[in-house]
């Protein structure tokens, strides 16, 4: 906690996130590169605002285990299914994906059954090619996808749209 990020942010510990939590019980933590999710959830103030992308295997299966919020693998771990993996993934009780939005052009059949599967896929590397921003991805990408990882991004910009009749 001594060192600056970027040289002006103060890093946080865990009882200065669990105040924050506690504080804004609407908040949910998203947590990337945990290979023990048992452990790590054991000093979070509430496994049921808890999402953790996961890397192998056996840290999905504990995850899941847990009764997390969500246990999300991350694309790399599809090559360890074999078979319907939409089917194997929903019949195992993952509700969320994380992948790199590179990943898209080449698994839209996929990612379809995904989404008619109930598995919400939440993208990163939005920003990493030229032109493909938040924007690009909000406009293009979403039939495909269910959310996205930002980086700097005004949610005020958007234009302001009013939900269709029936539709919450």
């Amino acid at each position: 906690k001594q060192y600056k990020i970027l040289g002006k942010y103060s890093p946080l510990g865990m009882d200065n996130i669990n105040a924050w939590f506690k504080n804004h019980p609407d908040a949910v933590l998203v947590t990337d590169k945990i290979n023990d999710p048992a452990g790590f959830s054991l000093f979070f103030t509430d496994k049921d605002r808890l999402m953790m992308e996961l890397f192998n295997m056996e840290a999905l299966k504990e995850a899941l285990k847990i009764g997390i919020r969500s246990a999300m693998p991350n694309w790399s771990l599809l090559s360890e299914i074999k078979g319907d993996k939409a089917k194997i993934l929903a019949g195992m009780g993952v509700t969320d994906i994380t992948a790199s939005r590179r990943v898209i052009k080449y698994n839209i059949p996929l990612l379809k059954e995904f989404k008619r599967s109930g598995i919400h896929v939440y993208v990163y590397h939005v920003n990493y090619d030229k032109g493909k921003d938040e924007k690009y991805a909000l406009r293009y990408d979403m039939n495909y996808i269910y959310g996205l990882y930002v980086d700097n991004f005004d949610f005020r910009s958007l234009p302001q749209t009013r939900p269709s009749p029936g539709l919450r």
